[in-house]
């Protein structure tokens, strides 16, 4: 079986380099090989 690097292009087709998610309040914050940081509102997954 081989395996491979995982790429998520959320930043303008640029790979997420980071990313960090504060449970609380459902942010989810990442930083991308564009330079920005892109802040994302998760919802709580409660149904």
């Amino acid at each position: 079986m081989r395996g491979g690097t995982v790429q998520i292009n959320w930043h303008d087709t640029k790979p997420v380099l980071t990313l960090d998610f504060h449970r609380p309040s459902g942010i989810l914050a990442t930083g991308g090989a564009d330079f920005d940081i892109k802040i994302r509102q998760c919802g709580n997954g409660e149904a």
